[in-house]
C-alpha cells in the first residue's frame, strides 16, 4: 500500500498498480515489436526472391524465342537440297 498522503488511499493504490502493471509489460510489447519488425522483413525477403526468380524466368524464354528464331531464320535460308 502506498504512503499516507491527502489523496484517498483507493486512489494511490490503483495508480500504482497500473504503474506497476505498464511496468511489466513494457517488455512484451518491445518484443512483439521486434517480432512484427523480423517477420515484416523476412516477408519482403521472400517477396523479391519470387519477383526475381519471375523476371529471370521471363528474360529467359524471350532469350530462348529469339535463339529459335535466329536459328530457323538462318536454317530456312540454306536449302538441304542442292
Amino acid at each position: 500500500m502506498a504512503n499516507s498522503t491527502t489523496v484517498n488511499p483507493q486512489i494511490t493504490d490503483s495508480v500504482d498498480q497500473v504503474n506497476i502493471y505498464n511496468l511489466g509489460i513494457a517488455p512484451i510489447f518491445s518484443l512483439d515489436q521486434l517480432y512484427v519488425g523480423i517477420s515484416t522483413a523476412l516477408v519482403n525477403a521472400a517477396h523479391n526472391a519470387t519477383s526475381s526468380q519471375q523476371h529471370m524466368n521471363m528474360l529467359a524464354q524471350a532469350v530462348t524465342a529469339m535463339g529459335a528464331t535466329t536459328i530457323y531464320a538462318n536454317v530456312k535460308s540454306v536449302s538441304p537440297i542442292s
